[in-house]
């Protein structure tokens, strides 16, 4: 029996997943390449990261170095 001209082909579970996974991969990297071209991301380790991220572990890292020069 043909398909009415009201009624949307249908595609299975598999293609469906293959299609989404597409369209979360490109919105993550139109995303990402805003944060970065904005400076709220930068790359570490070929990686974008939040540069909020990279400053607290600097801190971090430095308030270590202080404790062990001090005593």
């Amino acid at each position: 029996m043909p398909l009415s001209p009201d009624t949307t082909d249908t595609i299975d579970m598999e293609a469906f997943c293959a299609w989404l996974d597409r369209r979360l991969k490109h919105a993550a990297e139109v995303t990402a390449k805003e944060k970065l071209a904005s400076g709220e991301y930068v790359m570490f380790k070929g990686r974008p990261v939040p540069a909020s991220l990279l400053a607290e572990e600097a801190a971090i890292k430095r308030a270590r170095q202080r404790r062990k020069a001090a005593g």
